[in-house]
């Protein structure tokens, strides 16, 4: 699934990378910008999410590590 995402994410970013059709590196330098703010992003709505969660130990049971 994240593969799958991967190969969307820069397909669209290298498409719009040939829209601006320019012959400076700017839209690159945009579009790098643009999708590394967007991964930041979904990184702290995932750390929030993430701290939400609550974990349920068997009595008995050893923790597994991480």
């Amino acid at each position: 699934m994240l593969g799958f995402l991967q190969i969307g994410v820069s397909g669209l970013a290298s498409a719009s990378v040939g829209i601006f059709d320019s012959h400076t590196m700017m839209p690159v330098a945009l579009i790098l910008a643009a999708t590394s703010w967007i991964g930041f992003a979904i990184l702290l709505v995932g750390k929030r999410r993430i701290h939400g969660l609550r974990y349920v130990e068997e009595k008995g049971a050893d923790p597994l590590p991480h």
